[in-house]
């Protein structure tokens, strides 16, 4: 999990190219593989909303990831916003960092 990042919310129709472009389009290095799941929340807005799991081959691109978000630079499909964190945090620091709303805790 240490290389391995979680977007969302993404529309049902992104596919794992277009979260591999948004990457790879900021240079934030080689990516492994990318999972699409749906939310399982049910409520709006995350009711037709998907997340992404991208894990990169190595652990200095995660950084790189985080940055894009930091810019506002993350976007795909409809140019919606995206939120990336690091995959895995545990619910307390992510209440910590005031990001407690969206997030599926692995």
């Amino acid at each position: 999990m240490e290389r391995t990042v979680y977007c969302s919310p993404i529309a049902a129709n992104v596919t794992p190219l277009m979260v591999k472009k948004l990457f790879y389009s900021h240079k934030c290095g080689a990516i492994r593989s990318v999972t699409i799941e749906k939310h399982r929340k049910k409520k709006a807005p995350y009711s037709q909303a998907c997340y992404a799991l991208v894990e990169f081959a190595h652990r200095d691109s995660v950084e790189l990831a985080l940055d894009v978000m930091v810019k506002g630079e993350a976007r795909i499909g409809r140019g919606l916003s995206i939120r990336i964190v690091r995959a895995g945090l545990g619910a307390a620091a992510m209440m910590s960092a005031g990001n407690n709303e969206s997030f599926v805790f692995l």
